[in-house]
């Protein structure tokens, strides 16, 4: 259920789960039945609305909820308990931000993202990457390797846990390879926040490939 690589894929180069982009997908996990509001705030702070009903039979066992459609009336969104809900942004930049939640409690707010629930993330950009939770500290060295043919498939698994007897936590393995468009799959922990940061670029030059450090001005 991960996005194909269209052109705005490749405009973000830096990823930050508390804003949705293509290169972003989240999936959470219903338990029980229950009605719930969902609220999409756009990049430009306009709001739409929708309504997940969570049933005990006769539905899906995962919806897609896609944050960069369009709706003259607001939708009804209908999962199977214990199914699953997907949320992508399958067309545009994105920019958009998601809550689901009622009276109960918040079940998905890609900003308070909570434990169980998954992120994948499509690092496209060439080079080297760190893939950091800014909550707890944990960092993995992320290489995304030159594109090839033919595209590879498969998830890239990094698992998030924390440190013995610490609030801090840990990412192993502590460096990986992807090639795009591999997804690189998290399962989070409450209140996970999930950034990329481009540290190198790869590039290939006169029919070489070549690592250049990215140079930051302040």
């Amino acid at each position: 259920m991960i996005p194909s690589i269209s052109a705005a894929l490749f405009d973000a180069i830096e990823l930050d789960t508390n804003i949705l982009t293509p290169q972003i997908h989240l999936v959470a996990q219903v338990q029980t039945v229950a009605t719930y509001t969902g609220l999409i705030t756009n990049a430009d702070g306009s709001t739409k609305g929708f309504t997940l009903s969570v049933v005990p039979s006769s539905a899906e066992k995962a919806i897609l909820i896609d944050v960069s459609a369009t709706w003259s009336v607001n939708p009804t969104f209908t999962v199977i308990e214990s199914g699953y809900v997907s949320v992508s942004v399958l067309t545009g930049g994105g920019g958009q931000k998601i809550k689901i939640s009622n009276d109960q409690g918040i079940l998905l707010d890609n900003t308070s993202l909570r434990s169980g629930q998954v992120v994948a993330l499509v690092i496209l950009r060439p080079g080297n990457h760190v893939l950091t939770d800014t909550t707890g500290g944990a960092t993995c060295a992320v290489t995304v390797t030159y594109p090839s043919t033919p595209l590879p498939t498969g998830v890239v698994p990094v698992k998030l846990s924390f440190a013995p007897a610490s609030v801090q936590t840990v990412m192993a393995p502590a460096a990986i390879s992807v090639a795009p468009p591999q997804p690189v799959v998290i399962t989070v922990l409450d209140g996970t926040r999930l950034t990329t940061t481009l540290q190198a670029t790869t590039d290939r030059v006169n029919g070489e490939l070549l690592t250049k450090a990215v140079v930051r001005t302040r």
